[in-house]
């Protein structure tokens, strides 16, 4: 399922989800986390939140939506033994937007 308008115009979001409390010399690590749950919801415009969806980050950390309505999303990620992360994300029409998540135990 996507969130879709009657005027046709989609927006894209994806991006990867990575384990923020690694470090490595001093410097952070990049460890991406597999199969976490990542979350979105879109209020409307009487703020009453339409029906989440939902994806499963793959083996490389990565995540992305079928084609979204532009606008402005709530998102949440989350896996057992990581603090659950919420953010928001804007997405305009006809571009590809990409959203890295860091999750801290």
């Amino acid at each position: 399922m996507a969130f879709r308008d009657c005027t046709g115009e989609t927006a894209f979001l994806y991006g990867h989800v990575y384990d923020g409390s690694v470090r490595c010399d001093g410097a952070r690590c990049i460890v991406p986390i597999e199969g976490v749950k990542v979350g979105l919801y879109r209020k409307t415009a009487d703020s009453i939140q339409e029906k989440a969806i939902y994806v499963k980050t793959d083996a490389e950390g990565g995540y992305e939506f079928d084609p979204l309505h532009p606008g402005v999303y709530q998102m949440t990620a989350e896996k057992q033994e990581y603090a659950v992360w919420h953010g928001e994300v804007k997405l305009a029409p006809d571009l590809k937007t990409v959203k890295d998540i860091r999750l801290m135990r």
